[in-house]
């Protein structure tokens, strides 16, 4: 920004600078913060100084917040605590009063409205204006708000935000007031006269030329401006400003152009121009008050700012005289919700992934209730206190053993953050390892997003920018993790969020992508002022990530006397439950509380679990001292013993198929899933009443959410899978069982258009799930069958029993799966299933086995499109254009409609293609696979890089390239970045370095020729410069390796590449070219020496 604005900046500089004399003045009063309701906000020192003459009374200064910048004038207006503050100098427009406002509400915690007071130019086709004149605001609209058309106009997307309803009923009665008396603004200015000394209205003339004349004097007036070029105006009979109401204008950029003035006062119906109100609509209620100092074109009137800058200070006093003392901040967070068009709240439903209070909500109630004694410690912390303090302080680290109250810690830090004076700056993730929405890095940003895009409705632009444009695919498909993670940063590059906070819970649970997720932590915390909180185990890949990082670390072994006096408290809360609900005798309570005092080892889920025993129906009272005596020291101990008594009861086969069954699971199971897992099960389909009965006898190993059964905790799974008793044999075993009923249930079950769909030409969004229909009890089984086979014993694999299983549902069901899996949006993985089918599986010495399968594979390799879109046209479609000879399409020829009597031309065989990949930029150089051969990374005409999975297909990355793209260089050893080739606008290259799972730009080294090569082993990079020197760099980390200078003079490098000399040196050949020939050059690329050369014409 240029940093002009309505006004003179020596003017403001002088007016600031001025002693300013005070209306009353006591040296006495001082309020306490939460005192202060009102917030005066001004963009200039004379608009601050025309503000505090308003004031009655003029306070001390308090204590602010550390994080809070502002200087304050603090008093009273009529019966309001007001605090009044100015933008920094030349900090204008709507992110900087954001950020004054956001710093104010840190120290003053109970600010309910906001005053944005002040200058402002006016839009006078709109409305009769004159200077000195005064606009209040009845909505702002953000004029500069919008996406960039490729025409080169704005497309606006900001919309009216009107001022709160509580706020325009005062301004309505002020208006009914002014109907039949006039206002009081002249006589307020009247009265503070002596303090507004130099806000005189001026003595100059005021002057409006017609729109099309503009301003062409070296002056800075209009002295020498043509007078036949103003405007004719009614004269008016007084000098006191008129009120006009009306919508204003708000942006960053200074409107001095009459004919853009009158263009946008005709689209957005506006009468006033300004630069602050926009940033503070969507954080506080808010009324915009200005005073006209001019016309918003090149005929500046500075003279008038002082006068002006009063006017709307007078007017600001009248309305707060009339303004009831009551909060709004309540119906302007309703009002938001409103103000939302429908376009947002269709985006914010698509992010939700989950509700982080509900599952907080829901942890808490699991475990008991949160005690406060058992996490207050924390808050005496020494490293948590740093934490808090420092504002350098911004990552803690809660790490720990399993069963040490990770969880109920954060939650109680949460409890207390919430419960500060600033409520709506904590945001929190819950990560779940059982939960398969709740476990991947993306879900982590989808929740934090979503917490704070619902608190701070304003916020939402940022999300909008991506959703707009992709749909709600954004949130979930193969680049979901960069366009969540570029959302993430332009949302923590807004300094209104500088105040958050965010926890996330239980890293170690993260099992998709966690290694992204702490580097993107580690990130932010580097270059935001954002705060975090996490917590993990002590897992030692976790500490490598955050060694290199200034964290604060509270390590719960190491604050043993804490965590001991923590539990204590909980064991003597807990035992006070269970003697009220058991009525225990006064003996019988003292020996649980003893014997859990002794026992506990400063583990709260060991006290849980045994509370959750001891409080089960069938212990009574007088069993209690037996059943006590019976649980042991230590959580695996404990486990041991649940399991025994399992052993023990009349449903232990039923209980330890559940147990056995969903710990081999890979994702928690519902129910009729349950039941459809294991054969010891399959009675319970029509009984699933019976199933949830016994899944709550099963110790206190599972709990039983909304019909999904779960592990308490994860260390109940890590130990199972180690449990002789559940697995005799070994997982494995379990693996196949689990093999075994899922798919004897697909073969029964899955039929046709599964969700009874009335057409078969229906798109797959136009098709509706029905409230229930058989596979909701086998859509685990589609999903992870093959999974489970190959996680099952070699010879069961081998087997002829599973040959057979295998082979019928290739030959009668394949097809029905493959339509299930399109319903369930589980293409790729149906996908990789089938590929894992016949290639991945030891040798199961049945070639039909293997010929259906790839068969199949390349049906649905061939077909995807019709997959992904219209998965009913697999019968139709999918067959008819299958080769005459493909298995799938004699196996379920029969499926093909009987209307369809004509059939194209056929071929007999699948050709060599497995998929086909377009719109390649150059088929030479834009198409590169990784070592690995897993990826294949392709340079789009369209200046988009895809990173492609070479088995399924499918699209794991986009990557958006700013610039043109010539060449893919190639992949690094493991495939995690790629080097690109690009020609900015100005014809210079760059060899780009990508991260390919995260589509991120790592780093670009400079090429003034273009001439590139990166060698075969990918360690080096050769850039040819123009005076004939090669770089060799190392392209993952940046660093120059040699430079090799150039061996005659000048030429022209051609062609670069990488080798071998005979003697088994390693070399770099080139081709330089000079006027009259082309040279073929060896050279040592740490020497430059030139072990053998030929010249070439």
């Amino acid at each position: 920004m240029s940093g002009k604005r309505y006004y003179s900046e020596d003017q403001a500089a002088a007016s600031s600078s001025r002693p300013q004399k005070k209306f009353h003045h006591d040296s006495r009063n001082t309020l306490s913060h939460d005192c202060y309701t009102v917030a005066w906000i001004c963009a200039l020192p004379l608009e601050m100084s025309a503000a505090r003459a308003m004031l009655d009374d003029v306070h001390e200064a308090l204590p602010q917040d550390v994080n809070d910048s502002n200087c304050y004038a603090l008093g009273t207006v009529g019966k309001h605590s007001v605090t009044i503050a100015c933008l920094p100098d030349g900090h204008y427009g709507t992110n900087n009063a954001a950020i004054v406002f956001t710093n104010m509400r840190r120290t003053f915690r109970n600010i309910q409205l906001g005053l944005m007071v002040g200058i402002g130019g006016g839009a006078p086709s709109k409305a009769d204006l004159r200077l000195g004149d005064i606009v209040v605001g009845s909505a702002v609209i953000q004029h500069d708000m919008g996406k960039a058309m490729s025409d080169g106009l704005l497309n606006r997307t900001s919309i009216p935000r009107p001022v709160p309803s509580s706020v325009s009923t005062v301004i309505s009665s002020l208006r009914s007031k002014h109907s039949s008396t006039s206002s009081r603004v002249p006589s307020i200015l009247r009265e503070r006269s002596e303090a507004l000394n130099g806000f005189e209205r001026p003595v100059s003339t005021d002057r409006l030329f017609v729109a099309t004349y503009q301003h062409e004097s070296s002056t800075p007036d209009c002295t020498r401006c043509d007078e036949s070029k103003l405007v004719q105006r009614t004269h008016r009979i007084s000098n006191d400003p008129v009120i006009h109401y009306g919508a204003i204008a708000s942006g960053n950029q200074v409107i001095k152009d009459s004919s853009i003035r009158d263009k946008l006062a005709e689209e957005l119906d506006i009468i006033c121009f300004e630069m602050e109100a926009a940033g503070m609509m969507d954080i506080c209620p808010c009324l915009p008050v200005r005073g006209i100092c001019d016309y918003s074109d090149s005929h500046k009137a500075k003279e008038w700012q002082k006068y002006a800058a009063a006017t709307a200070a007078a007017y600001a006093r009248e309305f707060l005289e009339e303004l009831a003392v009551c909060k709004v901040v309540l119906e302007h967070q309703q009002e938001l919700q409103i103000y939302l068009d429908e376009k947002d709240k269709e985006c914010l439903r698509d992010l939700r992934i989950t509700n982080p209070e509900d599952d907080k909500e829901m942890i808490i109630k699991a475990k008991g209730g949160l005690l406060v004694e058992s996490y207050w410690w924390v808050m005496e912390n020494e490293d948590y206190q740093q934490w808090a303090k420092d504002n350098e302080s911004r990552l803690l680290w809660v790490k720990g053993d399993p069963g040490k109250g990770k969880t109920m810690l954060l939650c109680g830090i949460i409890n207390e953050l919430e419960s500060s004076p600033a409520p709506d700056t904590v945001f929190y993730f819950f990560c779940q390892a059982s939960e398969p929405r709740l476990r991947s890095a993306s879900a982590v940003l989808r929740g934090l997003i979503w917490f704070l895009a619902r608190r701070r409705p304003n916020l939402i632009a940022y999300i909008r920018k991506e959703y707009d444009d992709s749909g709600k695919d954004v949130f979930k498909d193969h680049n979901a993790w960069q366009a969540l993670s570029n959302i993430m940063a332009l949302i923590l590059d807004d300094e209104t969020t500088s105040d958050c906070i965010f926890v996330v819970d239980a890293l170690d649970e993260c099992l998709e992508d966690r290694e992204r997720l702490i580097e993107l932590v580690t990130r932010f915390y580097s270059t935001s002022k954002a705060k975090w909180i996490v917590s993990s185990r002590n897992w030692p890949e976790i500490e490598a990530q955050l060694d290199g990082v200034m964290t604060n670390r509270v390590h719960l072994e190491l604050n043993h006397s804490s965590i001991a006096e923590a539990v204590q408290r909980f064991i003597i809360r807990r035992v006070e439950d269970l003697a009220k609900r058991k009525r225990y005798t006064e003996s019988t309570r003292d020996a649980v509380l003893q014997h859990l005092l002794e026992n506990a080892d400063d583990t709260f889920l060991w006290v849980s679990v045994v509370c959750e025993e001891l409080a089960k129906y069938s212990v009574l009272p007088h069993h209690t001292s037996k059943v006590l005596q019976s649980f042991p020291p230590g959580l695996d101990k404990l486990y041991q013993r649940m399991i025994n008594q399992i052993l023990h009861s009349r449903d232990e086969e039923t209980c330890k198929a559940i147990l056995s069954v969903v710990t081999a699971a890979f994702e928690p199971l519902s129910l009729a899933e349950l039941a459809s897992s294991d054969d010891r099960l399959t009675c319970f389909q029509s009984d699933l009443q019976t199933l949830s009965s016994i899944v709550t006898c099963c110790g206190s190993f599972l709990t039983l959410r909304n019909n999904i059964v779960y592990t308490v905790h994860q260390s109940v799974r890590d130990y199972l899978i180690s449990s002789s008793d559940i697995f005799p044999s070994s997982i494995s075993a379990q693996h196949y069982s689990i093999f075994q009923s899922t798919l004897q249930s697909i073969q029964e079950n899955l039929h046709r258009n599964i969700y009874n769909a009335p057409d078969d030409t229906l798109y797959i969004h136009e098709i509706s799930k029905p409230s229930s229909t058989v596979l909701d009890s086998i859509r685990y089984g589609c999903i992870y069958w093959v999974e489970h086979l190959s996680k099952s014993p070699a010879h069961a694999i081998r087997s002829p029993s599973t040959c057979l299983l295998v082979e019928t549902f290739l030959k009668t069901r394949y097809l029905y799966w493959l339509e299930a899996m399109s319903l369930l949006r589980c293409v790729s993985t149906a996908i990789r299933a089938i590929g894992q089918l016949g290639s991945d599986l030891p040798e199961t010495k049945s070639p039909e086995w293997k010929d259906l399968a790839e068969d199949a594979l390349r049906f649905a390799l061939n077909h995807r499109a019709i997959c992904d879109t219209a998965p009913l046209q697999l019968y139709d479609s999918g067959l008819i254009f299958s080769p005459e000879q493909s298995q799938v399409r004699q196996n379920f020829i029969s499926e093909i409609s009987s209307n369809i009597s004509i059939f194209p031309s056929s071929f007999q065989q699948w050709d060599v293609c497995l998929f086909k990949v377009q719109n390649i930029a150059d088929p030479y150089c834009g198409l590169k696979a990784s070592p690995d051969g897993r990826r294949l990374a392709m340079a789009q005409s369209d200046g988009i890089i895809i990173v492609l999975d070479s088995f399924t297909g499918e699209i794991v990355r986009k990557i958006n390239c700013p610039q043109e793209i010539i060449s893919i260089l190639g992949f690094d050893v493991e495939g995690k970045r790629l080097a690109t080739v690009i020609c900015d606008g100005q014809g210079d290259h760059h060899v780009t370095i990508w991260n390919t799972h995260s589509g991120d730009f790592i780093q670009t080294f400079e090429s003034d020729t273009g001439v590139v090569f990166l060698s075969q082993n990918r360690v080096y990079l050769a850039l040819a410069e123009r005076g004939g020197s090669v770089r060799v760099c190392d392209p993952w980390n940046g660093s120059v390796k040699y430079t090799i200078d150039p061996r005659h003079g000048k030429g022209k490098i051609k062609w670069i590449d990488f080798g071998l000399t005979k003697f088994e040196e390693p070399c770099v050949f080139s081709i330089v070219s000079t006027e009259c020939q082309a040279e073929f050059v060896v050279q040592n690329p740490q020497t430059g020496q030139v072990p053998e050369s030929e010249g070439y014409q």
